[in-house]
């Protein structure tokens, strides 16, 4: 119980990566909607306050059919339209900064959760079969909801994604989350979403966080800047698997 509850608490206090002073009342009142909003079998709502939060789809796959791959991608943009989602990246890493990236990590935003969840569906009916035959080690996983309006800022032009595995969530939050989230922000970094993600397909890892960008150079000084690089090898001894890229913004 003691790890769910700092599991919720880490999902609350980084989802904005701004809002730092979370209360246990705060994340007492949100802790069923963020548990649901992780769940495999996504739930149906009709409620306000759901329907306003935004869910992000990760599809994380290196590539056999080069041939094929474009059509695919194409193919996963039309159908997300369909539930009134889009395609922020299609997530081809202009460099991969940390351990291992895949060749493509594809990004899907829906205004709410059942939208999303429409989506998977029909992605199960109609793309899972050309799946097998462009991608290979593929991973699906749906992120956190998000109030976050951050994306509707016309100055991103690059995303960073940094997906790992969180071993030790209290020293993450305590050691390593207050320096990113300050760094961060010198560099006008803006939270798209962060937190604990569902795998869906696959092996994959749990917890995803992706900041947009002015630039790719923005990025870069955020990543290089000499208060941030102590705190590296801290989050580099607290997780495993996953990686660090930099992606362009679709459009």
């Amino acid at each position: 119980m003691r790890f769910l509850k700092l599991s919720v608490q880490l999902v609350q206090c980084i989802l904005l990566l701004t809002v730092w002073a979370c209360t246990e009342e705060n994340i007492e009142e949100r802790q069923t909607d963020s548990k649901k909003a992780l769940t495999k079998e996504i739930p149906q709502t009709n409620t306000t306050a759901r329907a306003v939060k935004r869910v992000y789809h990760f599809l994380r796959f290196n590539i056999t059919d080069y041939n094929r791959v474009s059509s695919y991608i194409d193919q996963i943009d039309n159908l997300a339209r369909n539930s009134e989602g889009k395609l922020l990246t299609s997530g081809k890493p202009i460099r991969c900064m940390e351990r291992a990236c895949p060749e493509r990590t594809l990004v899907l935003e829906f205004p709410n959760v059942d939208l999303g969840r429409a989506f998977f569906n029909n992605y199960l009916n109609t793309l899972a079969y050309l799946q097998g035959k462009v991608t290979k080690d593929f991973n699906y996983s749906v992120g956190n909801a998000s109030d976050s309006n951050a994306n509707s800022d016309s100055n991103i032009q690059v995303y960073s994604i940094f997906s790992t595995t969180i071993t030790d969530i209290p020293k993450y939050i305590a050691d390593y989350v207050p320096t990113a989230v300050k760094v961060s922000n010198r560099y006008q970094g803006r939270p798209i979403t962060a937190g604990l993600t569902d795998c869906l397909v696959g092996n994959c890892t749990s917890y995803t966080v992706m900041v947009g960008y002015r630039s790719g150079k923005t990025f870069l000084d955020r990543y290089y800047d000499r208060e941030y690089r102590p705190v590296i090898p801290i989050r580099e001894r607290i997780t495993r698997g996953g990686g660090l890229l930099y992606t362009q913004k679709e459009g």
